[in-house]
């Protein structure tokens, strides 16, 4: 489902996807089913978000990444989907015909909250949750969460640093600035962080 204003170029998007107003994909984009993508999102060109994947507001998703992306079995005889899948070799009826009593989940969920910043060439693995303001290098590779405003780099993907400290990155959370539209952020220092939390906490309060 798409609501108006959405900025998309030549993207593929399934019918079963959930994209708020606004959002920008440029071109060449795949929201595979079952993907939802809060307001002001960018996607940049050549990425593909698999099924299951949910992302919040305000995120900076680049060039050639991949969020959701599914695993094999390991402790199986077979690494191969022909033990639980039947739909590859479809006019094959020794494939098709072959009974499958083992069942395997592709794509788990994955869930990445608002501010979120990934980096050209990322990889996400099925199932991680990436928190808010949480930011992940070009060409890491993600296979476990994320805390809140964690920066992290590197294959796999491990803590560099934090954005910022234990108390401010608490204090944005409660903010949840991400829930407003640009205009009603007008006068917001943004570079300033400090100044910045002490108008968002002074609004909420009032």
């Amino acid at each position: 489902m798409l609501k108006q204003g959405c900025e998309i170029r030549a993207s593929h998007i399934s019918r079963s996807c959930k994209i708020n107003f606004p959002v920008h994909l440029s071109p060449n984009c795949e929201i595979k089913e079952l993907v939802k993508i809060g307001k002001f999102t960018c996607v940049n060109q050549n990425t593909v978000i698999y099924p299951h994947t949910i992302i919040g507001s305000y995120c900076s998703i680049g060039r050639d990444v991949q969020v959701g992306l599914a695993q094999h079995p390991t402790d199986w005889l077979s690494s191969h989907s022909f033990q639980y899948n039947s739909d590859k070799f479809p006019n094959l009826k020794e494939y098709k015909d072959f009974l499958r009593s083992e069942k395997h989940q592709y794509h788990s969920p994955v869930v990445i909250g608002s501010d979120v910043w990934i980096g050209h060439g990322a990889l996400v693995l099925e199932g991680v949750n990436i928190e808010t303001g949480a930011i992940i290098g070009a060409g890491s590779v993600v296979t476990k969460d994320i805390p809140p405003y964690a920066i992290v780099g590197g294959v796999p993907a491990k803590i560099i640093k934090y954005r910022f400290d234990e108390n401010t990155i608490s204090r944005l959370l409660n903010t949840k600035w991400w829930e407003k539209n640009p205009n009603d952020l007008n006068g917001v220092p943004f570079h300033n962080i400090s100044e910045a939390l002490e108008i968002l906490e002074n609004e909420k309060l009032s």
